[in-house]
């Protein structure tokens, strides 16, 4: 982006955009001050392998070139500058580290004289700032203080943002408040006007608290991010690290983050200590804003997600305002010069919910202590809790992830109804614009009580009466509303239908089902889980929606059937059945009719019988050998056998005859068949 166009937006309001976007808790920082540097060059300890020092006097010599070609540097202050890291290169390929040192010092004092007689940006010197600095290498984190300025004074300044009085560290341009968020470079804080109106006023009239394009919010819950590959030997490992705590926040919450190399993102790269920009920057939308992470102390999920957190735009927990209702600051335990890092957050946030010592985004007791006082930095001072209870870097808190979410509403609406829309039952959910929030955080209400949680709702689990009734849903986290709707549906049941099927002849003495089929609107098929079934005359059993019954009488039976619903709508139906005693079927097997024989010849016969009334069902049963009798219409043949399944017949006179078999059931009706011979 060119220098003009930087200085220009630069007039923008940049104030702490995300500060009163913001409900929780932050943290940033960056590298160290002229005389951290001139002690590493004394030491004569190179900051970093030869070959990533090589690549930042590159990367230095790229910013002169830069701001040569946009015309913020001449012709001249561009030699010059390049003479120190021509110089610098040289001596590191001889491996003189302090004269390597001395000449990047130089390139650095040079640097900030040329800053301090020109009109160039805090933005357009930063880079060769910070290069520089890590070039000369810097002290490291004590343990414990992970996320903070590792030994970097900086210069405490009272910044006017935004109309309102912040007590900030400079470092390197840029404005650092709480240890370690960064809420931007200086002279744009300092400068920023509000320049943009509308129809009805101004865009901005003073710290954020909508959305929009310098609300300090990044768009529909996305980050992109990118790595700038400056950790060396040690960028695989980082990045893995950095990649866990990413899969952290988008399994916790609706935060969705974006590989891209272009475009609004943030950038994880190499700093002397971990630190990140609160929330999103106006910038971002040209050049990207930084996460910083050293090798050392910063290489841990949790650290690295806490950062994370300040890019989200979530402040310290123990910046809170009601902050003194739960810790006490030992001021006069904490190191000289840090207990800015201690200040509260006044109007720029929110507190939200109960105080968490749990959260990810807590210092811890001895953060900035001095070493010296019995006293920690800070100290519970509610009963039951200790030192070791806050400011753990494991995971986010629940009410960090209320934090996230109150920051990016989720957006959502009901479906499955239309408004006022008249039906039995309602099967309603929630249609997510925004990332699914899990079921804990969706509540259903109704009649003044909370009813169920998760994405769908029946209003038949709950037997609501009819008539027009208010459904609300309400996304909760923590005990803090995030956003709420409603619809209004009539519920009008109608009753269900039932069908029997038409009247039929049964048969005595055998088992009759009698199958129903139920429709409903709001039960479907009406299963006898959720209908009840009353039936007349009493079944001899009953199987779900199904009666069995047993007639040992003939005649007509009327059987009918009530079918109540799952909202005590009743619909009966009736079945006319007529019990007959149906009369056996006998069966000649053998001989076969028509066949010719000679007299005195014998042949065998077979046969059998099946009655509809007999047997175990649900088939006709077939009768015994001894219901069945065989006789001859000529009285010269004789049989043998009879009654009986099988005999012989012994022909006597010639001429045609009838061989009949006569079947009797157990009430007495008969039945025959004959065949001619």
């Amino acid at each position: 982006m060119t220098y003009i166009l930087r200085r220009f937006l630069a007039l923008l309001p940049l104030a702490l955009f995300v500060a009163a976007c913001t409900e929780g808790p932050s943290s940033p920082e960056i590298s160290g001050d002229e005389s951290a540097s001139a002690e590493v060059a004394l030491s004569c300890v190179p900051g970093a392998a030869n070959d990533v020092l090589l690549g930042l006097i590159q990367s230095l010599q790229a910013e002169v070139d830069a701001l040569t070609a946009e015309g913020v540097l001449n012709d001249g202050q561009a030699k010059a500058l390049g003479r120190h890291l021509t110089n610098a290169q040289r001596q590191l390929e001889r491996g003189q580290y302090c004269a390597f040192n001395d000449q990047i010092t130089a390139f650095r004092n040079q640097f900030e004289a040329l800053v301090g007689e020109s009109d160039i940006s805090d933005r357009d010197a930063f880079e060769a700032r910070h290069q520089a600095r890590l070039a000369l290498g810097g002290p490291t984190n004590p343990v414990g203080q992970e996320e903070h300025a590792p030994g970097v004074p900086g210069e405490v300044k009272t910044l006017t943002i935004n109309g309102s009085e912040m007590v900030v560290r400079v470092i390197d341009g840029l404005a650092i408040w709480g240890g370690d968020m960064i809420l931007g470079f200086e002279d744009e804080l300092t400068e920023g006007t509000i320049i943009q109106t509308g129809p009805d006023g101004p865009l901005l009239t003073g710290p954020c608290s909508g959305d929009g394009l310098i609300c300090g919010r990044w768009s529909d819950q996305v980050i992109g991010y990118d790595y700038f590959f400056s950790w060396g030997a040690d960028s695989g490992r980082m990045i893995d690290l950095i990649e866990r705590a990413i899969n952290h926040w988008e399994a916790n919450t609706g935060m969705r983050f974006e590989r891209r190399s272009t475009g609004e993102r943030v950038v994880f790269r190499n700093g002397n200590g971990c630190s990140s920009w609160v929330g999103r920057n106006l910038f971002a939308i040209f050049d990207p804003q930084y996460i910083f992470l050293n090798n050392t102390n910063c290489a841990n999920v949790g650290v690295i997600a806490h950062e994370i957190g300040h890019a989200v735009g979530l402040f310290h927990e123990q910046s809170r305002n009601d902050r003194d209702e739960w810790i006490t600051v030992n001021f006069d335990a904490i190191q000289d010069d840090r207990e800015i890092n201690f200040l509260k957050y006044l109007a720029n946030g929110n507190d939200l919910a109960a105080y968490d010592y749990g959260s990810l985004m807590h210092y811890g007791c001895m953060v900035f202590h001095d070493g010296v006082s019995p006293k920690p930095a800070l100290e519970p001072i509610r009963g039951g809790v200790s030192c070791d209870d806050i400011g753990q870097r494991e995971a986010l808190s629940p009410k960090d992830v209320l934090g996230a979410y109150w920051l990016y509403r989720p957006e959502w609406r009901i479906v499955g109804a239309e408004p006022y829309e008249t039906r039995d039952r309602f099967e309603l959910s929630i249609e997510w614009e925004t990332e699914p929030m899990a079921d804990e955080f969706i509540n259903w209400r109704a009649f003044g009580r909370d009813l169920a949680n998760g994405q769908t709702f029946s209003t038949l689990d709950h037997n609501f009466p009819e008539g027009e009734v208010i459904i609300f849903v309400r996304i909760e986290v923590e005990g803090v509303t995030l956003s709420t709707g409603s619809i209004v549906v009539n519920i009008q049941n109608d009753a269900p239908v039932v069908d029997l099927g038409p009247d039929r002849n049964v048969d005595l003495y055998r088992t009759f089902i009698a199958a129903p089929e139920v429709s409903d609107t709001e039960d479907g098929t009406c299963p006898a889980s959720v209908c009840s079934y009353q039936w007349d005359p009493a079944p001899t059993s009953v199987s779900g929606a199904t009666a069995s019954y047993y007639f040992d009488t003939t005649g007509p039976q009327t059987i009918t059937v009530t079918v109540t619903d799952g909202f005590g709508e009743s619909t009966s139906d009736e079945l006319v059945v007529t019990v007959v005693d149906s009369p056996p079927v006998p069966v000649i097997q053998t001989p076969a009719t028509g066949l010719t024989f000679a007299t005195g010849s014998t042949t065998a016969f077979s046969g059998s019988a099946t009655d509809a009334n007999f047997g175990p069902g649900p088939g006709a049963g077939e009768l015994t050998c001894l219901q069945l009798d065989w006789s001859s219409s000529d009285p010269t043949d004789v049989l043998t056998g009879t009654p009986g399944c099988a005999g012989t017949i012994t022909f006597g006179d010639a001429g045609t005859r009838t061989l009949t078999l006569e079947a009797t059931d157990a009430t007495g009706n008969t039945a025959s068949r004959s065949i001619t011979l």
